[in-house]
């Protein structure tokens, strides 16, 4: 008799939760970050400045129905739903039904993952193919049907494609198969896959040639530390990160299973290698430079199948439960911030008050199709993604640092003497002033009843020089 491919209970467990999170998404106002991904997918490259183009891509397909948050949303949701399924499927393969179904709900009730379903971003992309390609490897590696060597291949190349840390991945797998699979390096599938992998990369690489490698040099500048020196803040503060990754009770699960376990099988040391690899590597990064959670997080796609077959094997029952409880309560947390944290910190902050800020900015000009001015990237993003209608230039002229408008700016020859700004960072005004003569200076002040206030200010600007 075959068995079906996904237990009842688990397209139970994934349907609740992706339909609570599609609602959920509806009444969470868009992300700066967003509105710039989105502002990606109006303009289709093989790349952008900040990273490659893949979620861009996605952002597309999903938003042919419409441009509502919603809709931007819809990657995120699909793109931890997907990455459950590959949990699900590599643990059952690895173990069986009952450990597949314990590593998705440890999945599902996680604060990252439940963030995750809740913001569109590189990682949500991520998350789909680098989750796809674990799987594929392992039955590239374990058993003997050639499709998943390819398959693999295609999964890493569209990691790559997604975001520039996948590059770790790929030598991970590399490594693995150098170490304990030597056999396959005389396997001519083994290397159609690495070329296949890469040529999926190739437009990024293309689009990098054309525009002076900005991308890749920005990405290594932002991810590493221009000297060597160790700072043991930065280790710490990572530490804790890896533990709030995993949520506290999930942690010391996956310790006392590590030291109690003394052998594995080889599939199961083929997920401590993965999640182990990625660990060490930003735990060495940590020494000299502060790590952000999201660049680690994909080791959680090969550590929580890890966990959840021993959690079934050692029957730690009480463990788990004690531990999903823990963990389903700062999800809890996170998704209502209101309940629970003062104004000064609610996350919500970084999410509220643009659209009303554009809206006051709209009653500013009286509707004048003039060019605009913003400070950063993110300003210039939820800008554009409010004002559709809006024709002229909206430039990141006073942005701190280069950005996708920057090379749009470049390419189309923007140019232009007078502006109206619109900026959120008032610490930066005193260089503004550098540049342009500042009149008719405005203030708006979002209040909101969740988070603390934000302040936006509105002013017409003669550039003084336009280089």
């Amino acid at each position: 008799m075959q068995t079906s491919l996904f237990s009842k209970n688990f397209l139970i467990l994934l349907f609740a939760v992706s339909f609570f999170n599609v609602i959920y998404n509806f009444f969470i106002p868009i992300h700066p970050d967003e509105a710039y991904y989105w502002h990606w997918a109006q303009k289709l490259e093989f790349g952008y400045f900040d990273h490659p183009p893949f979620v861009a891509y996605l952002i597309r397909l999903f938003t042919l129905i419409g441009d509502h948050v919603v809709f931007i949303r819809m990657v995120a949701v699909f793109s931890v739903a997907a990455s459950s399924i590959f949990i699900y499927l590599l643990t059952k393969k690895i173990s069986d039904e009952k450990s597949a179904l314990i590593a998705s709900v440890i999945y599902l009730s996680l604060p990252v993952a439940q963030t995750s379903f809740s913001i569109t971003t590189p990682d949500s992309a991520l998350l789909i193919f680098w989750s796809g390609a674990v799987y594929f490897a392992y039955l590239a590696l374990f058993e003997t049907d050639k499709k998943n060597i390819y398959l693999a291949g295609i999964f890493l190349g569209l990691a790559l494609a997604s975001k520039l840390t996948a590059i770790l991945l790929v030598g991970i797998v590399g490594l693995y198969i150098l170490l304990k699979k030597k056999e396959l390096l005389t396997s001519i599938h083994t290397w159609l896959a690495f070329v296949l992998c890469f040529s999926l990369f190739g437009g990024v690489v293309y689009w990098n040639y054309q525009h002076e490698w900005v991308s890749f040099t920005y990405q290594y500048a932002h991810g590493s530390s221009k000297d060597f020196g160790i700072t043991l803040k930065y280790l710490q503060e990572y530490i804790l990160g890896v533990v709030f990754l995993i949520t506290p009770l999930f942690f010391v699960t996956a310790i006392y299973i590590i030291l109690k376990k003394r052998e594995y099988s080889e599939a199961e040391k083929f997920l401590l290698f993965m999640t182990g690899f990625i660990f060490l590597f930003f735990a060495y990064k940590a020494l000299f430079k502060k790590m952000a959670l999201n660049w680690y997080a994909p080791a959680l796609l090969s550590l929580i199948p890890f966990v959840a077959i021993y959690i079934n094997r050692f029957n730690l029952k009480k463990l788990f439960i004690s531990s999903l409880l823990v963990s389903i309560a700062l999800s809890f947390v996170i998704k209502f911030p209101d309940i629970f944290v003062p104004k000064s910190i609610n996350p919500k902050y970084h999410f509220v008050g643009y659209k009303e800020a554009v809206d006051a900015f709209k009653e500013y000009t009286k509707g004048e199709d003039a060019p605009i001015c913003s400070d950063y990237y993110s300003t210039t993003a939820v800008l554009n993604y409010f004002m559709p209608e809006h024709k002229s230039a909206i430039s990141s002229i006073f942005s701190t640092r280069p950005n996708m408008y920057t090379v749009w700016e470049k390419e189309e020859s923007v140019e232009f003497k007078n502006c109206f700004g619109f900026i959120e960072r008032d610490e930066i005004k005193e260089n503004i002033r550098q540049k342009c003569e500042i009149k008719n200076e405005k203030e708006f002040i979002y209040k909101s009843i969740e988070a603390k206030d934000k302040k936006f200010i509105f002013f017409e600007c003669a550039l003084k020089s336009q280089k």
